[in-house]
This record gives structure tokens, sequence and C-alpha cells, in this order.
């Protein structure tokens, strides 16, 4: 889920967008709507306070954001490793991850075979499109291992649920697993409210 941020996100602000200008009677392409650059300053300063490098990193291993599907489906998309902002973020939450300079180079080195397809068969190119990410990476990510084991680690991140709540690890009920998520997402709503945050 944790890839799947970033997108959403985005996703977000093109649909309030084409709502608000429906509703206006404006044409998206060739007017301005006041209440649009309003509501868009609200959601672009949201998303700065809650967007990481990590979301980045995630959105830019999946290999959706690279298959023909997804770039042909709306307006000014680009690949991941093509957007200044991902790009940025990628770098920052790389050199968080690998203080070795050595290691860091091997994830570098990587990342253009992986994001140009260049070792794509005909096959891994359609299934960047089709296929959950995590199953891509399982399949056709053996000419990347060291990338192949951060996309699988960080593919497979999921939901504050799923952190809280484990049946190997605990023995915590359902409803008692869905009131600390309720409570650590109004833990985290009241942190925002604060002077620090």
């Amino acid at each position: 889920m944790l890839h799947k941020v970033y997108d959403i996100w985005d996703n977000m602000i093109e649909k309030i967008q084409s709502v608000i200008f429906r509703h206006e009677k404006k044409n998206v392409a060739l007017d301005d709507s006041e209440f649009f650059d309003h509501v868009h300053r609200i959601l672009v300063r949201r998303w700065n306070k809650s967007n990481n490098p990590l979301h980045c990193m995630a959105h830019s291993l999946n290999p959706k954001y690279y298959g023909q599907t997804w770039l042909a489906g709306g307006t000014g998309r680009v690949p991941p490793n093509r957007d200044p902002e991902i790009s940025k973020n990628r770098e920052i939450c790389l050199g968080r991850l690998y203080s070795d300079s050595h290691r860091l180079k091997i994830i570098n080195n990587e990342f253009p075979t992986f994001s140009g397809g260049r070792n794509d068969s005909i096959q891994a190119a359609m299934a960047r499109d089709e296929e959950d990410p995590v199953n891509w990476w399982l399949c056709f990510g053996t000419s990347t291992p060291n990338l192949q084991q951060l996309a699988l680690k960080l593919l497979s991140q999921w939901s504050t649920y799923s952190q809280i709540h484990n049946i190997k690890r605990n023995k915590l009920t359902i409803k008692r697993a869905e009131d600390f998520a309720y409570v650590h997402s109004n833990l985290r709503l009241l942190s925002c409210t604060s002077n620090d945050y």
C-alpha cells in the first residue's frame, strides 16, 4: 500500500479539479477557478506535510508507473525516474537507507536497468501494466537483485492495522486491533495541531 500513496494523492487532486470545474461549468484546459486554486493550495500544503521520501521511493519502484498503460492514462504523466520531485526524494531516501557508499552505488547502478526496462522481456514489459508490483519483482527482478530486495521490502508495506495486528505475533482480537488503529489515527491527527508539528 505504501507504493500507492503518491499516486492516490495525485489522482485525488485531478478528480477534485474535475468536479469543481464541472460544477462551475468551466473548461479545465482553458479557464481558471479561484475556488479550485484555494482548494489546491490546501491540498498541496497537506501533501507537503505528509509526503516523505519513502513514499516517493516506493512509488518509483512500482513497475506499473513505467508501463505504457499508466503513462498513456493521463496528460502529463511521466515515469517516476523523469519526475524531479520523485527523483530528488528517491535520492534522499536511498542516502538514508544506505550509509555505505559502495552499497548505494550498486543500487544506483541497478536503478536505470529497472526504470529503463533494459532487461525486460516482452512478458516482463506487459506484466508491468497488469501484475501486482510484489509479484512483478519476484518474477522479473532478478537482473537487479539488490534493488529487488529493497523493492520487496518497501512494496510489501501495508496499513497501520496490519502493523498492529499480526495473528502470529499476538493474540489481539479483531475489535481490539481496530480500536488501536482508531486511536493511532486520532493521535496522529491531534499531533498535527501542536506547535511542534
